[in-house]
This record gives structure tokens, sequence and C-alpha cells, in this order.
């Protein structure tokens, strides 16, 4: 079972989401497959000693979702579950929610049980004595927060942030629409369990050109590690132990190695690299539609068996020992064309030893699983799912 004790979250103020729960058997490949409802929310998972705390996550719908005629809305709930180590049984549990001020933006944290979240879960990245969060709107910093979410403070070093401003006001006097903006820190990635932090700068280039950098957890040894010259754009897509990855918007991936400084690249050739796995040793990668596996000790890809008729969208949880990918594959064809979504989704898991993907299907009736919700292990046999009514459900799968 791994251990999330810090959490890296963006400093936005996020909203919560409410949902709805309903029991089922699966429309699916596998006729064994097992479904049953959790409780109300669209829910993220903590591991705990005892079992998982099952806390609520902020959602943005997508037109026609529950009658929406907007591009985008939330609901809130304030349910929180425990689940029970085995899976089986599930208690309510309150919680509570409060706002945390970094720099000139705030972040909303909901706690339960003592135990501190984000209301978006894209963003979480825990580590040892707490969380991180990086500023989203500004990128003027990212901030060590305490495991209870009640104190933050700055990591990074802000002498000549004035300077740097003025600097690039200038520079930007003429450009119109090809202005630059000062990212300072942003998209805090952790390496070492926690002890160094990758991140994100333009700092020193003033240009779209960005720096990888990576910072010790207490503020020094701040340094370069990937220079972003001559890559146009750069972003992490993943960090394990002492290994950032990389991907730049001229299709290179790129392996830096944050102990010896070493870097590696390594031509994609129209692939899209999407997730690494927990281990470091797999990327995931997309292509026509389907996901390829890299192996990134040899750079061998391997091609998957996406089921006829779907599509890989976005989203997706490693299973704990980094040999599964669970994910939501969406049907190229509606079921209902009169719905301004795609309803036609299957539960699927990929086996990167094996590169084989086997589907679980959805939970029975007319709800259709939800593509931008949550899907994520709980255990190693069992996922925790979301359909478009505001329901959450379990879903067994073999191991």
């Amino acid at each position: 079972m791994k251990k999330r004790q810090l959490l890296w979250i963006s400093s936005s103020v996020l909203a919560v989401v409410a949902l709805t729960l309903t029991l089922l058997s699966p429309d699916s490949t596998k006729e064994q497959s097992e479904w049953h409802a959790v409780g109300n929310g669209n829910l993220g998972v903590h591991h705990i000693n005892d079992g998982y705390l099952l806390y609520p996550v902020a959602t943005t719908y997508v037109p026609g979702v529950n009658g929406s005629k907007l591009t985008e809305y939330k609901l809130g709930t304030k349910n929180g579950y425990i689940l029970e180590k085995d899976g089986g049984n599930i208690q309510p549990v309150q919680i509570s929610e409060s706002t945390l001020a970094i720099g000139s933006e705030t972040v909303s944290i909901i706690k339960v049980n003592g135990h501190a979240f984000a209301t978006d879960r894209t963003d979480i990245k825990r580590v040892s004595t707490g969380f991180v969060v990086g500023s989203r709107e500004y990128y003027t910093n990212i901030w060590l927060v305490s495991e209870d979410g009640s104190i933050a403070k700055p990591l990074v070093n802000t002498d000549g942030y004035s300077e740097a401003k003025q600097k690039l006001k200038r520079i930007n006097k003429d450009k119109g629409e090809d202005m630059v903006s000062l990212v300072w820190a942003a998209n805090p990635y952790p390496l070492h369990k926690g002890d160094k932090i990758a991140y994100l700068s333009n700092r020193t280039t003033l240009s779209n050109d960005w720096n990888v950098r990576v910072i010790n957890s207490d503020g020094t040894d701040d340094r370069v590690l990937i220079d972003g010259a001559g890559y146009g754009g750069i972003n992490i897509v993943g960090t394990t132990d002492n290994l950032v990855i990389a991907h730049t918007t001229v299709n290179k991936l790129i392996v830096a190695n944050s102990e010896t400084g070493e870097v590696k690249e390594i031509n994609l050739d129209g692939l899209f690299p999407f997730s690494v796995s927990p281990a470091g040793h797999v990327l995931l990668m997309t292509q026509n539609n389907d996901i390829r596996v890299m192996d990134l000790k040899t750079g061998s890809v391997s091609k998957t068996n996406m089921p006829s008729g779907y599509f890989y969208n976005t989203g997706g949880d490693w299973s704990d020992d980094g040999k599964r990918f669970a994910f939501y594959a969406n049907g190229f064809e509606n079921i209902d064309d009169s719905k301004l979504y795609r309803d036609n989704i299957q539960v699927a898991v990929l086996d990167v030893t094996t590169s084989k993907i086997e589907t679980y299907g959805k939970p029975p009736g007319s709800a259709s699983l939800y593509p931008l919700g949550e899907i994520q292990w709980i255990g190693d046999s069992q996922l925790l799912t979301y359909t478009v009514n505001d329901t959450a459900w379990l879903v067994r799968v073999p191991k």
C-alpha cells in the first residue's frame, strides 16, 4: 500500500462536487466483474492504516450533463467516507472546509479525520511532511503546507522578482499577442520522496523557453536541471525517485537524472506521453487513438490492444505495484446521439507487463461513466468510478 503524506495542489479556489449512488451489474467483456454503490460524492482516495478515506473532489461538467446549458459548472457535497481495508464496510465521516492564503491567492482545503486534502485531485502529489501548493494563476512561487493544512510558507527565493517583472514589461512592449508571462515557479513534482522538488520556471530566460529546475525541500540548492533553450516549450510528465521525465513542443522526450545531471533526449515520432509509472520504468503515450507502452530502460515501445471503436481520452490511475493502469475507454459512437457528451464509456485496465487491455463495462442502467470523473484503485482488486448522474461506484477486477 502506498503511503502518501504530502500533497501538491493548485492555488485557485476549488469547489467540491456532489454525487449520488445506485447498484448494478456490468455491461462489459468481463462478466464476473462486480459493481456496488459506495456513497455520495465524486470521491478521491487516501490510504490510511486501517483502510481508505474517500473524500469529495471537484468535477467540471460538460454541456448537457444533468441538463446543464453552460460550458461548465460545479456542485458541492460535504460527505466523506471510511472504507475498511478489506473493501467491505463503509462508514460516513464528517468533513470540514477552509481556505489558506498563499501569496495573493487562496487554496480551498477540506479536512477529514485530521487529514487535509485539495478539492482538485489532479494536482495532488504527496510526499512526507505536509503538502505543497503550486500557484496556478500568477506562478509566483510554490508553498510548503503543513499536514493539517493550517500553515503555508514559500519555498523558492523571490529575490529579483520585481526586477524581472519590469524587464519583461519592456521586452513585451511591442510583442502584441506574443507577450511572455513571468513564471517564477510552477507545476511542482516530488523527487526522492519529497526531499527534492522539480518545477518549471522562466525567470532566467524571460521567454517561452522554460527551464526545469530542482530544489531541496528546505529551499536550498535551487538549480537548472533541464535547459529549455531550443525546445520551444517544455512540460513535466512525471518523476521517479531521481528522474524527471519531460515533454517538449518539438516532440522530444527528455529524461534527466537529478543526481548525476545526465540529460537524455528521445525522438517520439508522433507519440504523446501522458503518464509515468510509480516505479518510473514505464511511460504511457498515445498515438492514433491507442495507448503505447515505452520501457524507459530500453526505449522499446509496445502497442496495446485498445478495444475496437474505443480510444483513450484523459486521466487514469496506477495500481500500487505500478503494473496496471486503469482508465476510461471512450467510444467513438454514442449510444444516444441526442446527448451532448460521450455516453459510450467502459472501465479499462492496461497491464503494462503484457501491454494487454481488459474492459469491465459500466454500471447497469442508463447513466454512463463520466469521462472527466474519478477512476482510482482501492487496493489491488477494486476501482472507484463515477457516472454522469452524480453516482460513485466500486467495481471489482481480478488481480
